[in-house]
């Protein structure tokens, strides 16, 4: 029986040892010298960094001594990279970080932050150099071929990007224009745009839809500025030119209206009644007629006594107004329209 203990003891003292030899060994897998109870490197999934390069602290924690070690070149203001698992690895690998991708999928993604550029500041930077070529800017536009071009500076590049080289075909306003950052610590970023610088010109349009007989209202038009190359020469372009004109054919909404859509208002209308005045030295005499055309202010139309069913000629002097001249009057009014008379 003692000797049964015996054993049981020594077997005992053995698991014991055997316990605290596997304690011993595991340690070292949790905590190692100065990194005693240091969590093992974990990867960061998204990255945003402003130098030029990556260092290998950026994509693990703790990435131990080599964390400040450049490891890949930074992409370029504004743009974004992925690393993907199996090149992680590696890189953790030769630089002794214990980590490795637990799927395929693990990846890591490095943008870089900037100042952007759009459109309407390359626009804008193309038309100041149009102006020191030309000497024009008020009624110019400036129209880019690619009109989602961008300009993407590192965020603290210090400085506004400019025109470094501009070129112009007079004839056509075709341009080229290289756009460059400001010199910093990486080689100034460029952009090189194209487009065609177009001469414009301000025209008052209609705001709305005006159909036939509608007498143009100050309030019927708006201000537009449209290439030179759309307005035709007849369009009637001034305000003065517009107001107080009646509509002869429906015009649309935001186009310059041609002359021959517009007339003086009619004041006669065709087979609509009208006074007769037949007035002499002596005497002024009325008549009912009727208009066999319409007429504006100063036209000359025909229209016929109700009463004695003849047709004359009468100049439209108001409305639903004809006068008839004397010859003598006649021939007097023609002097003053020619200039003849003083």
């Amino acid at each position: 029986m003692i000797r049964f203990n015996r054993v049981i003891l020594v077997y005992a003292l053995l698991l014991a040892g055997l316990t605290l030899a596997l304690t011993a060994r595991a340690l070292p897998a949790y905590a190692s010298g100065d990194a005693l109870g240091e969590a093992p490197p974990t990867l960061n999934r998204t990255i945003a960094i402003e130098r030029d390069v990556v260092q290998l602290g950026d994509l693990f924690t703790p990435a131990g001594k080599y964390a400040d070690r450049p490891v890949a070149r930074a992409p370029a203001p504004g743009e974004t990279m992925t690393l993907d698992a199996m090149w992680l690895w590696r890189l953790a690998r030769s630089f002794g970080v214990d980590w490795r991708p637990t799927t395929q999928y693990d990846a890591a993604t490095v943008t870089r932050p900037s100042r952007a550029y759009g459109p309407k500041d390359l626009r804008a930077m193309v038309r100041r150099a149009y102006f020191v070529e030309t000497g024009e800017d008020a009624l110019i536009a400036i129209d880019l071929d690619d009109e989602t071009a961008e300009l993407h500076l590192a965020a603290d590049a210090e400085g506004e990007p400019r025109v470094t080289r501009f070129s112009l075909d007079p004839t056509s306003g075709r341009f080229t224009a290289e756009i460059a950052g400001p010199a910093g610590s990486e080689i100034a970023r460029r952009i090189l745009v194209a487009g065609r610088a177009v001469r414009q010109i301000e025209v008052y349009a209609p705001a709305v839809r005006l159909g036939a007989g509608r007498i143009i209202r100050a309030q019927d038009l708006e201000v537009l500025l449209l290439p030179e190359s759309q307005v035709s020469r007849t369009a009637l372009v001034h305000r003065d030119d517009l107001i107080g004109k009646e509509i002869a054919r429906t015009v649309t909404a935001g186009r310059p209206i041609p002359a021959s859509s517009v007339r003086a208002p009619q004041l006669v209308e065709r087979s609509g009644p009208v006074t007769i005045e037949l007035a002499t030295a002596n005497m002024r005499l009325t008549a009912q007629g009727r208009a066999l055309e319409p007429g504006a202010k100063g036209d000359l139309v025909r229209v016929q006594n109700l009463q004695s069913r003849i047709t004359i000629d009468a100049v439209v002097i108001g409305a639903n107004r004809v006068r008839v001249f004397t010859p003598d009057r006649m021939a007097a009014r023609d002097a003053l329209a020619a200039g003849g008379l003083q």
